[in-house]
């Protein structure tokens, strides 16, 4: 009666140890899963602010009339506006340069 009680015994300290691990488990797996949670809500909400900053920018008037300089080529009354060539049309110009020989760039220099 003795072994039997020791074994009963055993069995449930057993059964009981593996419940228990399986509890701690779970609740490690909890507290992982709220962790990944809680640092994506920061990360969204980080992001939220960055995009909250730069709507404010865009929407500025500051940055309004900037585009409209920029891009639509307004200007205000009494102002200038100075169109400069594209970066491919200067580059084509200095390759058409280039192609002189050298006398001819010399005779070009002395006889200006």
């Amino acid at each position: 009666m003795k072994k039997t009680a020791q074994i009963l015994i055993i069995v449930l300290l057993i059964a009981s140890s593996i419940t228990l691990t399986k509890n701690i488990h779970g609740q490690f797996s909890r507290f992982k899963e709220i962790y990944q949670a809680e640092r994506e809500v920061r990360q969204l909400t980080q992001k939220e602010n960055d995009l909250n900053k730069e709507l404010a920018q865009v929407k500025s008037p500051f940055n309004l009339e900037k585009e409209a300089r920029d891009k639509l080529g307004y200007q205000k009354t009494g102002e200038v506006l100075f169109v400069l060539p594209e970066q491919a049309i200067l580059e084509e110009k200095a390759k058409e340069e280039s192609k002189k020989k050298n006398w001819e760039e010399w005779r070009d220099l002395v006889l200006r």
